[in-house]
């Protein structure tokens, strides 16, 4: 985790405070830019969704969309570590 939050720093895209309030964590943001960047990664990836659904009909896009929520929640109650649920894109 050090390695990556300390090139996300390089690249100007967080900032840390110096120490922290208490205990061990120090409070990180994202800047300006990794706002930017963090905006331009969700547009990208909302129109790959739409593209992987596109030849579908709404209600296979929508069982699809509920069938991999159904996946991140067993790999959650394993003890997992799924990602949150973004959002399969389901509209056609």
């Amino acid at each position: 985790m050090h390695t990556l939050l300390r090139g996300l720093r390089e690249r100007a895209l967080i900032e840390r405070a110096a120490t922290a309030p208490s205990g061990r964590a120090l409070p990180t943001r994202l800047t300006a830019e990794g706002e930017r960047l963090l905006e331009r990664a969700q547009r990208r990836v909302a129109e790959v969704e739409a593209a992987m659904v596109h030849g579908l009909e709404p209600a296979e896009a929508e069982e699809l969309h509920e069938l991999l929520t159904r996946c991140i929640e067993s790999l959650r109650a394993e003890g997992g570590h799924a990602p949150p649920a973004a959002g399969v894109a389901h509209r056609r």
